[in-house]
C-alpha cells in the first residue's frame, strides 16, 4: 500500500513538472536576477527559471512553449509587443551605453555622426581636436582628442555603440581598449583631452556623461531613467517582463517582486538603469490596482 502511495505520488509530481513552462529570461541578467531570486523565492518555488537569449525567449512565448519572459529588446521590437493585444507587458530596466569625458572639459552633447567620425575605423579623421568638435569649446589643455574604450567583451553597452553608432563597423584602431571600467574611469578622471565609451555609467565626480544628440535632431538627450523610458534617448535596449494576458495571476506576482526596491538596487549596480519610481507605481496601479 504505502509502495502504491509512494508510486502515484511521483506520478503525480512528475506529471506537474511535465505541464510547468519555464521562466525564460536574457541571459543579460542571470547573474543579477539568480542572485535576487535566491533570496526572494522559496526552495520549492513554482518558478521554473530559465536563461536563454532574447531570441529564443521570444520563440518560445510566440510558439507558446512559455508562459512569461524576461527578454532584451530593441525600441521598434518593445514598440511592437506593446501594441501587441495578446500580452501584457511591464518595463523593467535598460542597458545602453555611456559618452564621458573629463569635467574639465567644457563639452556637454556631441552630436552622434562625430561620434561615428571619432570611433569607426574607417572615420576620415574629420574630427581631430575638440575645437572641431565643438565650437564653443574652450581650455588650457591639448587639443587632441585621446579616444578611449571600455572593452568589446564586457558589457553589452560596446556591442549596442557598434550596431547602432557605427552601423556593425569596427573600432578605431587608434582608440585604446580597456578591460576594467575601474581602470577606464580612472584614466578619464585624470586626463582633460579624454572621450571615452562606457558599458557601465561612469560614477566618478570628474567624469561628465555626454547627452547625445541624433541625426536630423536639434536637442540632446542623455541617458536618464525618464529619457529612456520616454525613448527619447535613441540607443538603448528594453529589460521587458511579458506574458500571455490569461497568465495575469502569475505576471503580477513576478512582476510585484521585480519592482521592489531592493531588486533596482541590484540591476544597477550591474550596470543596468532601473525604471523610476513614478512609472514604477503607476505600473502597478493601473495594471493591477495596489
Amino acid at each position: 500500500m504505502i509502495k502504491n502511495i509512494v508510486f502515484y505520488s511521483l506520478i503525480i509530481s512528475w506529471i506537474l513538472i511535465a505541464e510547468e513552462k519555464p521562466v525564460l529570461c536574457s541571459d543579460l541578467l542571470q547573474d543579477v536576477l539568480n542572485d535576487h531570486l535566491k533570496k526572494k523565492l522559496p526552495d520549492s518555488s513554482k518558478w521554473n527559471i530559465k536563461f536563454k537569449g532574447s531570441y529564443m525567449g521570444l520563440k518560445m512565448l510566440e510558439s507558446n512553449e512559455a508562459d512569461i519572459v524576461i527578454l532584451a529588446l530593441k525600441s521598434e521590437k518593445r514598440k511592437d509587443l506593446e501594441k501587441n493585444p495578446n500580452y501584457l507587458i511591464a518595463p523593467i530596466a535598460f542597458q545602453t551605453f555611456f559618452i564621458g569625458v573629463n569635467i574639465a572639459n567644457e563639452i556637454h552633447e556631441i552630436k552622434v555622426d562625430v561620434l561615428k567620425e571619432i570611433f569607426s575605423e574607417d572615420g576620415m579623421g574629420k574630427y581631430n581636436s575638440w575645437e572641431q568638435v565643438s565650437n564653443n569649446f574652450q581650455g588650457d589643455f591639448l587639443s587632441e582628442i585621446y579616444v578611449l574604450l571600455s572593452s568589446n567583451n564586457i558589457g553589452i553597452g560596446s556591442q549596442l555603440f557598434k550596431a547602432e553608432v557605427l552601423k556593425g563597423g569596427n573600432y578605431n584602431i587608434m582608440a585604446t581598449v580597456h578591460e576594467s571600467h575601474q581602470e577606464l574611469s580612472m584614466i578619464v578622471s585624470t586626463n582633460p583631452n579624454s572621450l571615452a565609451l562606457f558599458s557601465e555609467k561612469p560614477q566618478d565626480e570628474n567624469i561628465r556623461v555626454l547627452s547625445i544628440i541624433p541625426q536630423n535632431s536639434k536637442f540632446s538627450f542623455g541617458p536618464s531613467r525618464e529619457n529612456l523610458f520616454y525613448s527619447d534617448y535613441p540607443y538603448y535596449l528594453s529589460i521587458m517582463l511579458v506574458c500571455y494576458k490569461d497568465k495575469i495571476q502569475n505576471f503580477k506576482e513576478l512582476c510585484q517582486m521585480l519592482y521592489s526596491d531592493g531588486f533596482f538596487d541590484e540591476i544597477e549596480k550591474a550596470g543596468f538603469i532601473g525604471l523610476p519610481l513614478v512609472e514604477r507605481n503607476r505600473i502597478l496601479n493601473s495594471t493591477f490596482g495596489l
